[in-house]
């Protein structure tokens, strides 16, 4: 049984009528044209807000097309009134963004979106209207589609609160909810609640003492709640990650010693010891203590049912072990469950691997070497083990304390290929190519950098777009110095 809400989402555009319309179309139309590359569950709204009548027509559209949940986008200022009264009008949760200044070629591709955002959001405000603005709502057409696809497990979640239905059981008459105050904010979610009384279900139990469906029902709910998806010793390690998350100190040796050793993210607390874990302890969350105890109760059953649910999940595959980074690639902690785009050169107009879509998931390991602009250079580990990844990270939309890391300084010298190579963003592990760069092509030098051997770090095009990424060192030729001040040593 499928019991987790769907979401389809409808992009809409509003225009103030002291702008072009088409400003606000043509935008719309490249984050719909984003949004598909996606691959997400939406449709684009044809009908353009401009006024309360277009607003009308656009929640009209909304419905007609079957959308549980709406974007609103701001492809200039905007209206202030329509646009938020979408949130009125529409039953469903509600995403509000901003076109950023220079993206388009109209009026100099200005319209003024980001003071519209903040008269939108004042405006919702004074409405009393709930809409969902995210923490940076205004961007370029790829970087709002990434906002939006992010919106939608929060709309997710919204829908399915909406339509959740609480049934309980407790000493009270059913339906008898005077004195019972605390799920008045359960009622504002808009969940509804059915307690009934624990007599009426002892009654019930005792009407279907040897019902034959109960076994099949018990079998069904069990597959739905995933019991037995893990197998024991899994667990075990479930259980260790969270003490190991906040530094727990395990006894050299020991098999948990010898898994968490491996992850680039362990830190043992020195200050601990064999006997004493009370900082480890006191540092977990209620969540990660509630975890715990459940972890700890499955395991119980389990021992009891003598099984160890061998075809359960087992272990994750280990990160790889002979990840051979260029020196001056230090671990650093960023903070934790960001999912940031990566980019080969400091620029979001830059190549991007993985067919565009490269990512960083900064709860996995994470190596950086410095900053070049707001841009932070780093090496993590690709989605599936195996594969790393170097490339640009922008700093304006990391959260939390970035890194004190030093600005990079890059020798940017003319230089030709002798030969025939591969250019790669993985020189840790896999060497895997981004593109074959032909003898003769002309690339910039930014630098050279060494593990076991050496890679010299080049700017070029990649599709017509530029791209860094490392060649073995020994196939460039005819370089020449940007300006002899750049020239190391007494000449």
């Amino acid at each position: 049984m499928e019991n987790i809400p769907v979401i389809k989402l409808g992009l809409v555009a509003v225009s103030r009528d002291c702008f072009p319309i088409a400003l606000s179309e043509k935008r719309r139309a490249a984050i719909a044209a984003k949004l598909a590359d996606k691959k997400v569950n939406f449709v684009e709204i044809k009908t353009t807000v401009e006024n309360e009548n277009d607003m009308l027509k656009a929640v009209e559209e909304l419905k007609a097309n079957e959308c549980n949940a709406a974007c609103v986008f701001l492809g200039n200022f905007g209206p202030e009134t329509p646009e938020t009264l979408v949130a009125k009008y529409f039953d469903g949760p509600v995403m509000f963004v901003a076109a950023a200044e220079g993206d388009g070629d109209m009026i100099n591709g200005r319209g003024d979106a980001y003071c519209g955002m903040l008269n939108c959001s004042y405006n919702l405000g004074m409405r009393h209207l709930k809409g969902y603005i995210p923490e940076y709502p205004v961007g370029n057409a790829e970087e709002l589609a990434d906002k939006i696809a992010e919106f939608f497990p929060i709309a997710r979640v919204i829908v399915g609160l909406k339509n959740l239905k609480i049934i309980t059981f407790g000493p009270r008459p059913q339906d008898f909810f005077a004195c019972n105050a605390p799920i008045k904010g359960l009622y504002e979610l808009g969940i509804e609640i059915e307690e009934n009384s624990e007599l009426d279900l002892l009654v019930s139990y005792k009407e279907h003492a040897g019902d034959k469906r109960i076994p099949a029902v018990c079998e069904d709910m069990a597959k739905e709640m995933g019991e037995g998806k893990y197998q024991y010793d899994t667990l075990l390690y479930a259980f260790n990650e969270i003490y190991a998350r906040h530094g727990y100190k395990f006894e050299t040796g020991s098999r948990c010693y010898n898994w968490f050793t491996q992850m680039p993210w362990y830190r043992a607390n020195e200050s601990e010891s064999s006997d004493n874990h009370h900082e480890s302890y006191s540092q977990c969350s209620s969540i990660e203590n509630y975890n715990r105890d459940l972890i700890v109760d499955v395991r119980k059953e389990m021992r009891e049912k003598k099984t160890t649910n061998p075809k359960g999940k087992g272990m994750p595959t280990p990160p790889a072990a002979n990840i051979n980074k260029p020196r001056g690639f230090e671990f650093v902690t960023l903070k934790a469950n960001q999912k940031l785009p990566v980019f080969s050169a400091p620029s979001t107009s830059a190549y991007r691997a993985n067919n565009g879509k490269a990512l960083v998931n900064t709860s996995g390991a994470v190596y950086a070497l410095g900053y070049d602009g707001g841009w932070m250079l780093m090496l993590y580990e690709a989605n599936y083990a195996g594969q790393y990844r170097v490339g640009y990270i922008n700093t304006a939309k990391m959260k939390g304390q970035l890194p004190a890391l030093g600005q990079l300084k890059w020798e940017w010298d003319k230089a030709q290929l002798t030969a025939g190579t591969n250019i790669t963003d993985d020189p840790a592990l896999t060497g895997r190519s981004l593109a074959f760069l032909p003898e003769g092509t002309w690339v910039t030098y930014l630098s050279t950098m060494f593990n076991n051997t050496g890679w010299d770090y080049i700017e070029t095009t990649i599709n017509g777009q530029t791209a860094r990424g490392f060649i073995p060192s020994g196939y460039l030729s005819n370089i020449e110095p940007a300006s002899e001040e750049e020239i190391d040593g007494d000449g």
